[in-house]
């Protein structure tokens, strides 16, 4: 993702990119790969200048669901205007992590706090 790129997706007729993030720096580098986390800063400043809605996706785990707010206050700064969350599921990468999967008392919390937090109507929560 470069400058030209963004300008090439806005004038394609794209009007709003989700991108995954995935924790905090060091959480989503640990899991995407080390220096993921500039680039996908990087690429949100690129869309936005060119013109472009941004929206992140997050699965929700066990390494990241106690930073469900410092990514909330990281994505108003980043200027995010929506943010899917889902519970991962024991399926693909995660079937060789189980520890990692939320249990029911993880995902009321993940409910709750998108809940309380599209009352503040900053950024769109959606749960998927």
């Amino acid at each position: 993702m470069d400058k030209a790129v963004a300008r090439e997706m806005k004038a394609s007729g794209i009007d709003l990119v989700s991108i995954s993030i995935d924790g905090p720096e060091e959480i989503h580098d640990g899991i995407r790969g080390k220096g993921v986390y500039h680039k996908v800063r990087e690429a949100f400043s690129y869309l936005q200048n060119a013109g472009i809605t941004c929206g992140v996706n997050t699965t929700v785990i066990k390494e990241n669901i106690d930073h469900l707010e410092e990514m909330y206050r990281d994505f108003i700064h980043f200027g995010v205007y929506s943010w899917q969350i889902q519970p991962g599921l024991p399926e693909g990468n995660l079937a060789k992590h189980p520890d990692s999967v939320l249990d029911l008392n993880d995902i009321k919390r993940m409910v709750e706090f998108s809940y309380v937090k599209n009352k503040e109507e900053i950024i769109k929560i959606l749960l998927a």
